[in-house]
């Protein structure tokens, strides 16, 4: 071969390589191009999806909360949640999905599917009656990426909504420490019930509200409200569940005077039958039945109560300004009504000590002690009753003091709010207090909660 013809191959094989070495640089960035389209084109469409799934979901887990109680359970209104919030989730994506198996079971879900799809309602959410869940997925719209897989990624969101009442009313029980851990505790068989208000903490520890035994129940025909948090051995025995985080409420006895006058006159007994006025003494009662007379009665000693006693208490006001309130050993009948408008002793009869029965100065730290089988009204269900011979007409009003109610067989029942820096309920005891309205008369708030 002539060095002319080797010049000239050797030319078109370097030709022919140049132009190998751009079909592949050509090649490779078309796929780069396709990457990068993939990246750019459906990632936005992935974005896209999560939006609208997000929105289905929200919706969905809204529309469901407004069947729910805002208070209790209830399986069919719970049922009727569920069925809500699928039918809202899917018409808010325009899907028609067909119900299946769900993947965990249980009676609080029910599920839907088509294909990878899948829908899933819950509620009552981890035992909480008052909470809907939606958890929706949903396939992502590919174009670019199909050149590498012919999966279409699935996006899954969720979305939690809650009913809450709002109290305009007073609490029936409330526990006004504004830090105390265990502001209000109940344990052993020790029970709390609320009428027409709250249980109310207004402490901000993160165990402001601790519950233990396996008996030990806090009810509230509206809410167990905790600004908060809460440490309960036994949440199911909390009805409704408690709430956390919530906002503190107003002291109903918040206008009452920091303290009583004291009487211009000593008090006085006759056999078993007292007159108001101030004490200088402790008041001790051992066994027998024991009336007070209409009026406010001044203990600057406390009163003592051991050993079978009667008492019956109409309109007064039992003002501890020093010692305490000792209920002992039993058993005990015990009726006090509070000052009322048309008690004659009462020298205001619009004055600012009307309904309360029982107030221990703010300056009085003693310990408020209730119990061994004492009855002041009675427990009837999840009722605690006042009759005209058995409990507190009234309110109780211990602004400084820990409340500790205990005691085989004990109870404790109001027909006004009891107020108390802290509370115990220990034993075999129930303390039940009474609010301002009903249940009835709150509003609720609905609102995404995840």
């Amino acid at each position: 071969m002539s060095e002319r013809a080797m010049k000239e191959r050797a030319v078109r094989s370097k030709q022919l390589s140049e132009r190998g070495t751009v079909a592949l640089i050509f090649s490779v960035g078309i796929v780069a191009i396709f990457g990068i389209a993939a990246l750019v084109i459906d990632l936005g469409n992935a974005r896209q999806t999560e939006r609208k799934v997000q929105s289905a979901a929200d919706a969905g887990a809204l529309a469901g909360v407004q069947d729910l109680p805002v208070s209790g359970t209830d399986a069919d209104l719970a049922a009727a949640a569920r069925a809500s919030a699928a039918d809202y989730a899917l018409a808010s994506l325009r899907l028609d999905m067909s119900a299946t198996t769900c993947p965990a079971g249980g009676s609080d879900r029910v599920c839907y599917a088509d294909g990878s799809r899948l829908l899933q309602v819950i509620s009552p959410v981890n035992g909480n009656a008052q909470k809907v869940r939606v958890e929706l997925c949903e396939q992502t719209e590919t174009v670019f990426a199909k050149v590498f897989t012919n999966l279409s990624p699935n996006v899954c969101k969720s979305a939690e909504a809650e009913v809450t009442q709002n109290l305009a009313a007073a609490p029936a029980v409330l526990a006004t420490d504004p830090s105390a851990c265990g502001a209000i505790n109940t344990h052993g068989n020790g029970d709390i019930i609320a009428t027409g208000g709250a249980i109310q903490v207004n402490s901000t520890c993160n165990s402001a509200l601790t519950q233990e035994g396996s008996s030990s129940e806090l009810i509230s025909d509206t809410c167990v409200c905790v600004v908060g948090g809460t440490n309960l051995e036994h949440p199911g025995n909390v009805l409704p569940v408690a709430r956390t985080g919530a906002a503190p409420v107003a002291n109903p006895y918040e206008n009452v005077p920091t303290s009583v006058a004291q009487p211009a006159t000593a008090g006085s007994v006759s056999g078993k039958t007292y007159s108001p006025g101030y004490f200088n003494s402790q008041i001790s009662m051992s066994s027998g039945t024991y009336t007070f007379l209409p009026g406010i009665y001044y203990l600057k000693a406390g009163l003592k109560v051991e050993g079978g006693v009667t008492i019956k208490a109409e309109g007064v006001l039992f003002y501890i300004a020093g010692g305490g309130f000792n209920i002992g050993s039993g058993p005990h009948t015990i009726r006090i009504s509070g000052l009322a408008d048309d008690n004659p002793s009462d020298d205001d009869p619009d004055g600012p000590y009307d309904g309360l029965a029982i107030y221990q100065s703010p300056t009085n730290t003693t310990t408020f002690n209730y119990g061994d089988d004492a009855h002041a009204g009675n427990r009837v269900g999840n009722q605690c009753e006042v009759s005209a011979t058995s409990g507190i007409a009234g309110g109780v009003y211990i602004p400084n003091a820990l409340m500790h109610i205990r005691g085989n067989n004990s109870r404790f029942c109001t027909t006004l709010p009891i107020v108390a820096k802290q509370i115990e309920v220990e034993e075999w005891s129930t303390l039940g207090g009474t609010g301002g309205a009903d249940a009835a008369t709150a509003t609720k708030t609905i609102a995404l909660v995840d």
